[in-house]
C-alpha cells in the first residue's frame, strides 16, 4: 500500500496535480472493469527463418529464473516503473518464474531495451482459447522509453517467433487492451493475425470469455 501511494505521490509531482488525479481514475477504472481486448495469433510454421536475421547491434535474451538475470537489468525492470512492470514488479517477476514463464531480453549496445513474458500451456492467467502443447502465448512485452519508433519491436518479436520455432511450437498468442493505441499501432506493423475481440470478466473464481468479434479465418481447435 505504501509503495502505491509513493507512486501516486510521484506521478502527482511529476506531472501536475490535475494530472495525475486523471492518471489514478484512468488507472482504476482499467484494473477495476473488464477491459476489451485484442487477441492475436501468428502460425509459427509459416515464419520465415532463411531471410531475417538480427543486427549486430542486437540480442535477445532468454532468461528462465531471476538467477540468471545480472544485476544491473534487474534493477532497470523493477525500478523502470514501466507500463507493465509497475510498482510490484519485484513480486510480479518471482512470481511469474515460479509458475514457468520465460522472461526475454533485448539488448541494443549492451543496453536493456525492452523485456517480454511468454508462457507454455500458460499457467499465469487464464486464456482466451483453449491451448495445446505446441501453443505459446504472450503474457507482456514492452520497449523502454528512447528505444521506441525504431522498429526493434518488430526485430524483437520476429527473433523470438524464431527461436521458439525452432524448440518446436507451432502457434504464439498474446493479446492487446484495445485502449492501448501504442501497442495495437506497434504490433499491426509485425503482421501478427488478429482473431478477434474480447473481454474476459472473472466472477467468483470462474473466468468468462465474451467474444465481440472473431474471424472465420482462424482455425481454434
Amino acid at each position: 500500500m505504501l509503495r502505491r501511494f509513493k507512486v501516486i505521490c510521484n506521478k502527482i509531482k511529476s506531472d501536475g496535480l490535475m494530472s495525475g488525479m486523471s492518471w489514478l481514475i484512468t488507472t482504476l477504472y482499467r484494473r477495476v472493469i473488464p477491459q476489451k481486448q485484442i487477441i492475436w495469433c501468428t502460425d509459427l510454421t509459416q515464419v520465415d527463418t532463411e531471410s531475417f536475421s538480427l543486427p549486430d547491434t542486437l540480442k535477445i535474451e532468454r532468461i528462465n529464473s531471476i538467477n540468471q538475470i545480472n544485476e544491473k537489468d534487474l534493477k532497470m525492470l523493477t525500478e523502470s516503473r514501466s507500463d507493465l512492470m509497475g510498482s510490484a514488479a519485484s513480486i510480479l517477476i518471482r512470481e511469474r518464474f515460479d509458475k514457468g514463464a520465460v522472461l526475454w531480453l533485448l539488448k541494443e549496445n549492451g543496453h536493456l531495451a525492452g523485456y517480454r513474458w511468454t508462457i507454455a500451456n500458460n499457467h499465469v492467467t487464464p486464456t482466451h482459447v483453449p491451448h495445446t502443447e505446441t501453443d505459446v502465448h504472450s503474457i507482456g512485452a514492452e520497449l523502454f522509453d528512447g528505444f521506441r519508433g525504431r522498429y526493434l519491436f518488430d526485430m524483437f518479436l520476429r527473433g523470438t517467433f524464431i527461436i521458439l520455432k525452432s524448440d518446436g511450437f507451432k502457434r504464439f498468442y498474446s493479446e492487446t487492451y484495445l485502449w492501448n493505441k501504442r501497442a495495437i499501432k506497434a504490433i499491426l506493423k509485425t503482421g501478427l493475425s488478429k482473431i478477434g475481440t474480447a473481454t474476459m470478466i472473472s466472477i467468483f473464481g470462474k473466468t468468462f470469455v465474451i467474444w465481440h468479434e472473431m474471424s472465420s479465418k482462424i482455425e481454434i481447435e
